[in-house]
């Protein structure tokens, strides 16, 4: 699953404004969903730290198991690096091409994922899994960089999204999917885009039933706010979206009750003129990483958490502002949803990019929640 390394969102819960009541006796509570060995290696649901923080300590314990088995057995089931006893789970589905009789959670997140795939034109894809295993080497260990030759053959097996229902197919009725070959290529199924998304969304769907104020945060890059902040009179949160690789903030937010966050971030491993950005987001359509973005971030009250995470990562693989914009129109007009952003751009000083400054556009739902103005190194700001 993907790991979003840097640039993450971070939950402050600041004293943005007076609170008349004099709430400073009420607490916080919260747990972490824990990780566990398998096959001799300790993992984390979806790679990821998971805290979920509530105020009401009686419903932190009635919900605290649910909530980590929810967290765990998803995650299972949406893994495709390892086996579990009992389960038929993603890397059954790519080590076999078929499943009948499919996980509901499963079965519903790659559907999702492949009508997403159609919607962007591919810019976010489902099938980049063999992309990104050429790089799993390179990015952890800065060796074994996959050859121009070795991306071409791979983008050859990445299915296009005009095909992509020819080759991912579901039968209902029994909850079967099929994975047909592309180009004599068996492509490989990676949720890393979007399965933190769709766990985050069923757990705040859980929280939202409960009638109560939670903080859900699933590794600083999948935010749910449900309910108000019961520290301030206002009911908002204050939240911190730092810059890349760094524990300063783009800016502070104060955000409204019920409003789910997501971010994509890059952490850049190598940048040259001849081939400009290699990082863990990779481009389907190029089979390298984008310059366009440093990092992508998107509040919305009505958009699920599925949506913005791979909304975030096909925003990623736009190659300009205005094919961002359209992106956004076109998901907003299909979903009926409202989605504001903010998108870091790299800052470059005679034609050489300065990793310590940056340049930002945002939409004005964006601004609007701001507590103060951008950090100093945003260079040039532009509503858009």
């Amino acid at each position: 699953m993907r790991r979003k390394l840097i640039g993450l969102v971070s939950i402050l819960l600041l004293a943005s404004c007076k609170n008349n009541n004099a709430n400073n006796d009420k607490k916080k509570y919260y747990f972490t969903v824990p990780g566990e060995f398998i096959q001799d290696e300790y993992v984390f649901p979806m790679n990821t730290i998971s805290k979920i923080t509530f105020y009401d300590n009686n419903i932190l314990q009635q919900n605290k198991n649910t909530i980590i088995n929810d967290i765990t057995t998803m995650s299972h089931y949406f893994d495709r690096y390892h086996d579990y006893d009992g389960i038929e789970n993603l890397k059954s589905l790519n080590d076999s091409g078929y499943i009948n009789n499919c996980n509901n959670d499963l079965y519903d997140l790659i559907k999702t994922s492949v009508e997403l795939c159609k919607i962007t034109d591919g810019k976010f894809n489902v099938c980049i899994g063999r992309l990104i295993d050429a790089y799993s080497s390179y990015l952890s260990t800065n060796t074994n960089m996959p050859t121009s030759s070795e991306i071409s053959t791979i983008l050859n097996g990445i299915v296009s999204y005009n095909d992509i229902d020819n080759i991912i197919v579901f039968d209902d009725s029994t909850r079967s999917i099929t994975i047909n070959k592309y180009n004599e290529v068996q492509p490989i199924i990676s949720i890393g885009g979007i399965g933190k998304g769709y766990i985050g969304e069923k757990i705040y769907n859980h929280i939202k039933s409960l009638n109560t104020s939670s903080i859900i945060n699933l590794g600083e890059s999948t935010i749910g706010l449900v309910g108000n902040n019961p520290y301030v009179d206002n009911g908002k949160y204050n939240i911190g979206f730092n810059l890349p690789n760094s524990d300063e903030y783009i800016c502070i937010s104060e955000i409204d009750k019920d409003y789910k966050i997501s971010t994509s971030a890059d952490n850049i491993f190598s940048y040259d003129k001849s081939n400009p950005w290699i990082s863990h987001i990779l481009n389907p359509n190029t089979g390298y990483s984008n310059p366009t973005y440093r990092s992508v971030s998107l509040i919305s009250s009505n958009a699920t958490s599925t949506l913005l995470d791979a909304l975030s990562t096909a925003i990623f693989n736009c190659n300009d502002d205005n094919e961002a914009k359209t992106l956004l129109n076109k998901i907003e007009n299909t979903y009926n949803v409202k989605i504001d952003y903010l998108l870091l751009k790299p800052y470059y000083s005679n034609d050489e990019l300065d990793l310590n400054k940056y340049n930002c556009v945002y939409s004005k739902g964006f601004k609007d929640t701001m507590n103060g103005d951008f950090n100093s190194n945003i260079i040039n700001k532009e509503e858009l």
